[in-house]
């Protein structure tokens, strides 16, 4: 008997509409995942605190400020991932007045 196993590795990167905006201003990211699962989690964050949590790969805020960084933590729910938790890389806001 030989069990054979095969593992994939879950990522996630975000992608913003835009990086340098006026106060007040609209901005919309965007989570692009890989070996998510049938159905995945997404917790977004700004400088490390939880703002949105769900099954959306989609956030938007008009509240940010200069030097925010936002981020998201995929939870996979794929059988074949061995860590189901990966965080993508953080988008540093540039914001004037």
């Amino acid at each position: 008997y030989i069990a054979v196993t095969q593992t994939a590795t879950a990522s996630v990167f975000v992608n913003a509409t835009l990086t340098t905006i006026c106060s007040g201003r609209n901005v919309d990211f965007y989570a692009t995942a890989f070996n998510t699962g049938t159905a995945p989690v997404y917790n977004w964050y700004v400088n490390g605190n939880l703002v949105q949590g769900g099954a959306s790969d989609f956030y938007s805020t008009t509240t940010l400020a200069d030097g925010d960084s936002v981020s998201v933590e995929l939870i996979s729910n794929d059988p074949c991932v061995a860590v189901t938790a990966v965080y993508s890389n953080g988008i540093i806001m540039t914001v004037g007045n």
